[in-house]
């Protein structure tokens, strides 16, 4: 407002001036203001709608106006009213970086041109990491007897991680899945009976969720080989006859009540029981083609159908620290043949028969 009151100037004669009619000039430089709020109240893993409150209206607010980051912006702002707008933001796949939204200042501006006034950042904690979960066995080799225990190792916690998630083929599952901690589970499975088809264990993308409701990852398959049938075999040196053969379970060498054993027959055929687990070991008995007694000792892999010389220094190498596959090569290698012969098979004396037929 400007004013000049009455008397406040004389014209050439001394006269008082009259008082002016005010004039009143309508102001505005208040900066407007805009807050950000979102629709979430706890982490998300799912789109935000954010809602910006503008203190008088503005005829350029736009989308471009609003910097985003650990998200996508939705392609459009939609205006609610003059002064209020909502947005919709997808928060970035596997991140737990929180959603961050800003408006600088001087980005819009108010019917008089005001520039506004910078937002407080709005900071939305997200979680779109997908669970995962893995799986071990406490076998390392070939089952031939009794459970196989699992271990199911989460990256996160889980409410719902059930037994049912669990999907097992070549075995049953036991009526109970045991929570060592919130993401550490135990299940033991019995293999099937007479049979060599491996044990495997599988878990499915989106059978269970985290804290948040992200599914988890497919599991990587779990292959366990077993055998389960029984051992029909053959003790050569010649073929030996009347010979005792047992499975030595505790690897002390010497037969002991439980383990399975069996006798050859006048081929040297023999049959041990399912489940029959160690090495192999023959002695005694009679050698079929020298008539003679045999004083030996023979050995084999666990699971061997054949009990050799040969098999004998394989079991030898394995004893001393070599997988069986190493042990066969060093045994090929000692002796100058072939690695492909496999020797837990191999009948030296079919095969020469074969040879010269």
């Amino acid at each position: 407002t400007v004013d000049i009151a009455a008397g406040k100037f004389t014209d050439a004669l001394g006269n008082n001036n009259v008082a002016t009619v005010q004039q009143v000039q309508e102001v505005n430089t208040v900066a407007p203001s805009i807050t950000i709020t979102d629709d979430k109240t706890a982490v998300t893993n799912s789109a935000i709608l954010y809602t910006f409150t503008l203190s008088a209206a503005s005829t350029n607010f736009s989308i471009d106006d609003i910097t985003v980051t650990g998200g996508t912006k939705a392609a459009t702002l939609t205006s609610v009213s003059p002064t209020v707008y909502t947005l919709s933001v997808t928060p970035d796949v596997n991140s737990i970086t929180p959603v961050t939204v800003d408006v600088a200042a001087g980005k819009f501006n108010d019917a008089a041109g005001n520039g506004n006034l910078i937002a407080t950042q709005n900071s939305q904690a997200v979680d779109t990491v997908l669970p995962t979960i893995s799986i071990q066995d406490n076998q390392a080799g070939v089952l031939r007897s009794g459970d196989v225990i699992y271990n199911f190792t989460l990256s996160e916690p889980s409410s719902n991680f059930s037994i049912d998630d669990i999907t097992v083929t070549g075995g049953t599952k036991a009526a109970t899945l045991t929570a060592v901690s919130p993401t550490v589970y135990t299940l033991s499975v019995t293999p099937t009976a007479n049979s060599d088809t491996p044990l495997t264990v599988d878990i499915a993308a989106g059978k269970f969720s985290d804290a948040v409701g992200n599914g988890n990852v497919a599991a990587t398959q779990s292959v366990q080989e077993v055998n389960t049938k029984p051992i029909n075999g053959t003790a050569i040196d010649g073929y030996l006859t009347g010979s005792d053969v047992f499975a030595d379970a505790n690897g002390d060498g010497i037969w002991n009540t439980g383990e399975a054993k069996a006798t050859t027959d006048a081929n040297g055929k023999f049959t041990l029981p399912s489940g029959s687990a160690g090495a192999l070991i023959v002695s005694g008995g009679t050698d079929k083609a020298t008539g003679q007694a045999f004083k030996g000792v023979l050995k084999a892999p666990e699971g061997a159908t054949a009990i050799t010389p040969l098999t004998t220094v394989q079991q030898g190498f394995i004893e001393s620290g070599q997988t069986p596959a190493q042990a066969q090569a060093s045994v090929a290698k000692a002796f100058g043949f072939s690695n492909t012969i496999n020797l837990a098979t191999y009948d030296p004396i079919a095969a020469l028969t074969n040879a010269s037929a």
